[in-house]
């Protein structure tokens, strides 16, 4: 928790699962253009932010750009990749593959640090893995892909260097591929939408409160605003 915390995740760490409105996201998706990156609404165009990201998650948008280069090409390359940085290597070949790294057996073999003993010899080895398990967790989520169920390997590359994660502008990163997956999603004949729908949900619940669902008790001044839509929430007087 403290290198998540360092590094400016914890908000995403303690969202967990929001639920989605598939209904009102796919309403949005339908009105973006991707000529002006904006949703072209009844009144003008309206769009996400780097200030709008920053509030809603409390992601550094300042800093070095993000790239992924995908160096490790083969799934073997990616296999060693995971040995290197987790210290295990999937038993069951489609735990990984060129997609990336199956999220399930990653909570299967790091979901839990009860079993670490502080009395080990390797005990700063497997402490080393989990957080970094813990973080690639995080950080795919920012990232999802069409597979659903995985995360991107090449994001183990960024972990060979702790220190140099804080200097990315993750929040350049997170808009930068909400914008990518909303131009593919709104292409004629596409009907998933891969991009970090938290974020999206979220801004159109600040910006357009008449589709933002109401707090069923007094509502919470979280910071970041991703947090007050933990709270118990009613869906019945949404339009």
């Amino acid at each position: 928790m403290d290198a998540i915390r360092d590094l400016s995740f914890d908000c995403i760490f303690r969202l967990g699962q929001l639920r989605h409105d598939r209904g009102l996201l796919t309403a949005l998706i339908e009105r973006w253009r991707g000529e002006t990156h904006t949703f072209h609404l009844p009144f003008g165009e309206a769009t996400v932010t780097l200030e709008d990201v920053h509030h809603i998650l409390g992601l550094p948008t300042e800093g070095d750009p993000l790239i992924l280069r995908g160096e490790s090409t083969t799934v073997e390359d990616r296999r060693d990749l995971v040995g290197e940085f987790l210290g295990l290597l999937p038993a069951d070949d489609d735990d990984v593959n060129r997609s990336g790294l199956k999220i399930k057996w990653l909570v299967h073999n790091f979901g839990s640090c009860e079993w670490l003993d502080p009395a080990d010899i390797g005990y700063g080895a497997q402490v080393s893995f989990h957080v970094w398990a813990h973080l690639l967790c995080v950080i795919g989520s920012l990232f999802p892909d069409s597979s659903r169920n995985r995360v991107q390997l090449d994001l183990l590359w960024l972990l060979r260097d702790m220190g140099k994660l804080r200097q990315y502008s993750w929040g350049s990163a997170v808009l930068a591929f909400l914008y990518r997956k909303l131009c593919y999603s709104s292409w004629a004949g596409k009907s998933d939408f891969y991009g970090y729908a938290t974020l999206l949900q979220v801004w159109i619940y600040e910006r357009f409160p008449s589709l933002a669902p109401r707090h069923a008790a007094e509502p919470l001044f979280e910071y970041p605003l991703t947090l007050r839509w933990k709270a118990p929430l009613s869906h019945g007087d949404v339009p």
